[in-house]
């Protein structure tokens, strides 16, 4: 049975440092209501702050943690019925349709933790985040499954309407590094194979299949290596399992166990202020040692991986900085990175870049390991935990390097680069210059001319002329004549432009490159033959002059002085007679005076209120009182004969 419950709102937004409020609130809820209380916060962090710090205080109520990291005993405590008025401080795993015996009070922060990826560590971690609207009608639910109840939402019913209506499926936020490993353990090579309820984005499953390539999980066909295969069996990220697997070829094991327990429980990210966290590893080993009982979900870590591996921790000398850089880079290779500038800027392996905050530690250091990296909207990506490579690093990488040709298009000299080149993912080791031939220049210029082509080329007049002609003949005729709008000819600039291109590799000279063969190239030999007399350049008016046509996107148009049409009853066309020019009428100065496609109706209605205007204006230029006998003429009266 549904038990009625009355939800009363605090006001105001969901707050993401919520012990205080709910302190207020929990004190607010044992004055007006009876029975237990189900209190949900985000974490174990948030439930052991409030339990400690803001209720300590508080007499005959029993206080009972609920979450993941604790004991059953605990766990079945904070469940079982008591004597005393209880306060459960529970995170969403109460959520869930278990029923708690005596509770009669729910209150929410509106906050849990969820998986989601994240960019700064490139790993999959608990976040803090607002909950749905659904999670939210179900954290109420608790309240009235014995009888009625009361919850309380330390938000407004403004923002109770904003929050998202479900839950979104945890595949859509995580890293799927993961999953694609456990795909190819399964021997599934494409995961439309499968049917999924939610099935993973594409490029985010597809990012995840490059990382294990690059971590030697699996070959450039995309299958398991023998890496890859005792991958799946380790109870680790793929990162880490690649790490340990390249310490225990190094004969340094239990190094590699301590560092990847260490990274792999929150990064490498403590509260020391030093970017190279080297030391706090060591303290880290240290207190494995000394059953030291900091960094705990570390120490549980370690652990696990050492009754795998049936090893000890390491001792102290055998920590040394080179061998730890070169573990973290081999669990993190898309992010090995190089100074290029001296004022602490980095390139990443991944193509990305990243800096130093000022005055670290490692501002010194060409390369680094990098582990965490922070975003920052106004600063940029900022370097945030990290350890020096050494040179010799380096010249292994070096020498494992293969040769490659590259041809590529260089924005900052605006021309086709070549050359042949040593390579650590987006990081040039080595390279010398070579000349791109024309088959190898072909497709990066139709590429770029593809996203560019609009500011690349030079659209003459001459070459829109042509356009509008064909345009024209396109929409009167039908789709046997070219498409050659802009966007038409630049999504395929390839089955136009190849036989052009053979000596360009500058912006310059596409700048400089005349489209006008090119185009006048995609007409067949009848077209060509008929193109001058279906929409011709220019016409012959009455007065003998030859009159330029101007084919603009409306229709084409004829501007003529009037004078020169005396006598002409019917508008000039094209096109076999379907398509009438737009004549612009102009007076002596150039100037319109009328805009017609029907040339007649101007003669017998328009042009006797044009003759009485202009006849004073322009006195030395004929005005006949009847168009359809006068001379047409461009000429003044004193020359006529």
């Amino acid at each position: 049975r549904n038990w009625p419950i009355n939800i009363i709102h605090s006001g105001g937004e969901i707050s993401f440092d919520s012990v205080d409020r709910m302190t207020a609130v929990i004190r607010r809820a044992l004055k007006e209501t009876n029975g237990d209380i189900l209190a949900f916060l985000p974490g174990a962090r948030e439930i052991e702050r409030l339990a400690r710090q803001s209720l300590s205080a508080t007499e005959d109520l029993q206080i009972c943690p609920l979450h993941g990291q604790l004991s059953a005993t605990l766990q079945r405590q904070a469940l079982t019925k008591s004597s005393r008025r209880k306060l459960i401080l529970a995170t969403n795993i109460a959520e869930t349709s278990l029923t708690i015996d005596g509770i009669e009070t729910v209150i929410d922060s509106g906050l849990c933790r969820q998986p989601g990826f994240d960019p700064g560590s490139g790993l999959t971690r608990l976040q803090t985040t607002r909950i749905s609207q659904a999670s939210s009608q179900q954290r109420a639910g608790r309240a009235g499954r014995q009888g009625p109840g009361t919850c309380y939402r330390l938000w407004s019913e403004n923002v109770q309407a904003t929050l998202l209506p479900q839950t979104a499926p945890e595949i859509r936020k995580a890293d799927l590094t993961p999953l694609a490993l456990e795909l190819g353990a399964w021997g599934i090579e494409d995961a439309n194979q499968l049917d999924w309820l939610d099935p993973p984005p594409t490029g985010a499953l597809a990012a995840a299949q490059q990382l294990l390539k690059q971590l030697g999980l699996k070959d450039q066909r995309g299958r398991m290596t023998k890496d890859g295969e005792r991958a799946t069996r380790l109870p680790l990220h793929p990162r880490f399992a690649s790490l340990l697997l390249h310490a225990e070829r190094l004969k340094s094991l239990s190094v590699g166990c301590v560092l990847a327990a260490y990274l792999a429980e929150n990064g490498g990210s403590t509260d020391s202020k030093s970017i190279d966290f080297s030391t706090d590893l060591r303290n880290f080993a240290q207190g494995l040692k000394t059953k030291e009982r900091s960094f705990q979900p570390r120490v549980r870590a370690f652990k696990q991986l050492a009754a795998i591996f049936s090893i000890a921790p390491p001792m102290d000398e055998q920590l040394s900085a080179d061998l730890l850089a070169e573990l973290v880079a081999k669990a993190y290779p898309d992010r090995v990175a190089c100074s290029v500038e001296l004022n602490g800027d980095y390139l990443l392996a991944n193509g990305r870049g990243a800096s130093l905050k000022d005055r670290t530690d490692l501002h010194n250091a060409n390369w680094l390991a990098i582990t965490d990296i922070s975003q920052n909207d106004q600063n940029g990506a900022q370097i945030r935990r990290a350890l020096p490579l050494d040179a010799d690093w380096l010249n292994r990488q070096i020498n494992i390097a293969t040769w490659q040709n590259e041809v590529f298009w260089d924005t900052g000299s605006q021309r086709i680069q070549a050359r042949r080149s040593k390579k650590l993912g987006a990081i040039l080791l080595h390279s010398s210059h070579q000349t791109a031939s024309a088959e190898q220049a072909l497709p990066i210029l139709c590429s770029l001319l593809r996203k560019q082509g609009e500011h690349l080329l030079t659209w003459s007049p001459e070459v829109e002329q042509f356009q509008q002609r064909i345009g024209l003949l396109r929409r009167t005729f039908g789709p046997d004549w070219p498409d050659l709008e802009r966007a038409e000819l630049l999504r395929a600039p390839e089955d136009w432009l190849s036989p052009f291109l053979h000596d360009i590799r500058t912006a310059a000279q596409l700048k400089k490159f005349n489209l006008l063969p090119a185009l006048q190239n995609m007409l067949d030999w009848r077209q060509n033959q008929q193109l001058n007399k279906l929409s011709p350049l220019r016409v012959i008016v009455p007065s003998g002059e030859s009159m330029k046509i101007d084919y603009q996107a409306e229709a084409p148009v004829l501007a003529v002085k009037l004078q020169q049409l005396f006598g002409l009853a019917e508008t000039p066309s094209i096109c076999q007679g379907q398509v009438p020019l737009k004549l612009h009428l102009l007076s002596p100065a150039g100037r319109p005076l009328a805009i017609t496609r029907d040339l007649r109706s101007f003669w017998n209605q328009v042009y006797p209120e044009v003759k009485k205007e202009m006849r004073g204006r322009y006195p030395k230029h004929p005005w006949p009182d009847d168009p359809w006998l006068a001379t047409p003429t461009r000429r003044l009266k004193k020359f006529q004969k």
